[in-house]
């Protein structure tokens, strides 16, 4: 299990990207933080200021490189980044939750939800 986490600052992308997580049966829940400031260097050296949302949902790591795939698609000018954290530890209670919810995610990449 791992959890992924993607950062955009397009609210509209954010919440299209959280209905192709839930239909796609990528995750059970997510969660959305509210904007937080992010600063960066632009290629000529200036720090700048942007809003950006963090979106965060456990789902099993093999479906990683899937939910990649179809938000390329989806999203050919993407504006936002995605990485995973393995999740290694919990509560017992936590992970039993978070185990159950994981098994009635998506298991075989390419297969089209049911409706």
């Amino acid at each position: 299990m791992v959890l992924l986490n993607l950062i955009t600052s397009n609210k509209e992308q954010l919440d299209a990207i959280i209905s192709i997580i839930l239909t796609h049966k990528f995750a059970t829940n997510v969660i959305v933080g509210t904007p937080e400031q992010a600063s960066y260097l632009t290629p000529e050296g200036i720090q700048e200021q942007t809003s950006v949302y963090k979106l965060q949902f456990a789902t099993k790591s093999l479906l990683f490189s899937e939910i990649e795939s179809l938000l390329a698609r989806e999203f050919p000018n993407k504006e936002f980044h995605m990485y995973a954290t393995p999740i290694v530890q919990t509560t017992n209670r936590f992970f039993d939750r978070l185990k159950n919810s994981v098994k009635a995610l998506n298991i075989f990449p390419g297969k089209k939800s049911e409706k």
